[in-house]
């Protein structure tokens, strides 16, 4: 049993997180296997990076723990920060050394992305509006510049390659009414 510094409803969601937990904890976990290292207790809800708080867990149970997470009833504020750490978990931070792609039912990620899109709203709203008007460095915006240009062309030369490649359509017949009368033979002179 996890002891949770915050107020959260122990239902279905609550009773599989702590289960998924105590099994990853329990087991030996090969050395040859890809995981990720999991905080037990969420750093954003006062967990810690003690050997206690932290578990070594595959992708799949990984994804899983955080949607378990944020599907767990707590907060409105706790919950928001759970909303937005499984938009991390799912679409990455932007850290190129997270290299994560996971596909998820459409129905969960929208119900995720709504989450996450109200979370960020009220973060802004909590801590003095939106990003408005905020100075960036001028190497900042240099360094913008450069990327979307180079997102930009290299946008450009997969899409040529794509036409490239794309087979050309059949011509569609005309319509009769565009098609003209077909000409009568001519008779051959030798003929006459």
């Amino acid at each position: 049993m996890i002891n949770w510094p915050v107020e959260v409803v122990h239902n279905r969601y609550t009773s599989r997180y702590e289960k998924l937990i105590e099994y990853a904890k329990n087991r030996v976990f090969p050395e040859n296997e890809y995981g990720e290292v999991h905080h037990i207790l969420p750093r954003s809800l006062g967990g810690d990076n003690s050997k206690e708080n932290v578990v070594k867990l595959y992708a799949r149970e990984h994804y899983i723990a955080h949607l378990l997470l944020w599907k767990m009833e707590m907060s409105p504020k706790m919950h928001n920060k759970m909303s937005m750490a499984l938009h991390v978990m799912v679409n990455g931070s932007g850290n190129k050394k997270q290299n994560r792609s996971y596909l998820i039912p459409a129905r969960i990620y929208e119900q995720s992305r709504k989450a996450y899109v109200k979370a960020i709203k009220e973060h802004f709203a909590e801590h003095g509006g939106t990003f408005k008007g905020r100075k960036h460095k001028p190497e900042s915006i240099q360094k913008h510049k450069q990327k979307h240009k180079q997102n930009h062309h290299n946008n450009n030369y997969y899409m040529k390659q794509i036409h490239q490649k794309a087979p050309s359509s059949p011509k569609a017949p005309s319509s009769p009414k565009t098609q003209s009368p077909p000409k009568a033979p001519t008779p051959s002179p030798a003929l006459s």
